[in-house]
Parts: C-alpha cells; structure tokens; sequence
C-alpha cells in the first residue's frame, strides 16, 4: 500500500515460501487490494516468485559448490588408500576386499570426477541464470 493510497481496501493476502536448505527458508507475504485485477495479481505472484527462485538458485550453487570440494576430497582419499594398498600387494599382504578395492578404484575414481563434472556444469548453467543468459 502507497502513502499516495492510504484507504486502498485491502481484499486478501498471500504468502510465497521457498526451503533452500534444512535450516533455511525464505518467505514473503504481499496483499491484494479490492481494485486488483486478475492479471495485476499475476504479474505481482510473477514477480516475487522470480525474486524468491533467484534465491533459491544462488542456494543451489553453494551446495554444488560444496559437491565439488567433496568430489576432490573423495578422488583424493581413494589416490592415497589406492598407493596404501599398492604397496600391501607388493608385500603380498592384500586380502580379498582389499583385492577388489583395487579393482574398482579407476571405476569409483571416475565416479567421483563425473559427480564434479556434473556439480560445475550446475554452477555454470545457475551462473548464467543469474545474469539472464539463460
């Protein structure tokens, strides 16, 4: 409601909400006025609703973010048990699950490269949504 309009009758309200994670949401409430027609209500839905998914985007790129650095951690965690185990099997140390760690190392390996590949694909694809580009 304006200070130009200060007895705009007021005919209702609505509430818009977005979860970005587990422990944060966003939430706006805005009024219908008794002179609204159905396509100034619309634009209006329209246009918080595009400020509350710009959010909820830029949420998303945090948490791919976060899915990256995971996915190196992990690539890096399975090197250094994969050199540990090399050097078990040198010695002929290895036992059966060690065995098929290694043989599924290079298969997990590229699990976790396609799991980053995915995740910065998704930071790219919310970057450009962010600047209107897509």
């Amino acid at each position: 409601m304006s200070m130009e309009e200060p007895n705009k009758l007021l005919k209702g309200s609505f509430m818009l909400q977005v979860t970005l994670t587990d422990r944060r949401a966003l939430q706006m409430t805005g009024y219908i006025y008794a002179d609204d027609d159905p396509h100034t209500i619309n634009r209006r839905l329209d246009e918080w609703q595009d400020m509350l998914d710009r959010q909820a985007v830029r949420c998303d790129m945090t948490t791919k973010l976060a899915e990256a650095a995971q996915a190196d951690a992990s690539i890096a965690e399975l090197a250094e048990h994969y050199d540990m185990m090399l050097n078990k099997k040198k010695k002929g140390s290895l036992n059966s699950q060690e065995r098929l760690n290694m043989d599924q190392y290079e298969g997990s390996v590229r699990m976790w490269h396609k799991k980053k590949e995915t995740a910065l694909a998704a930071i790219e694809a919310a970057k450009k949504r962010l600047n209107g580009a897509a």
